[in-house]
């Protein structure tokens, strides 16, 4: 199905992990990473990264 995002295992390993090993992304509960009610939340970085991209 075209545009559909990749199964999760594919999203994290491929999308997730690089971003929190780049600091865009952290965990918001890091004590318990897999945890169903885990999110995820912009850091200071990705906030202005993303202002960048959105910029153009």
């Amino acid at each position: 199905m075209e545009g559909m995002l990749p199964v999760y295992g594919e999203f994290r390993g491929h999308y997730l992990n690089q971003a929190i090993e780049a600091v865009l992304v952290e965990l918001v509960n890091p004590n318990n990473p897999t945890s169903t009610k885990q999110r995820y939340v912009l850091t200071a970085l990705g906030k202005r990264l993303a202002e960048e991209i959105n910029k153009h």
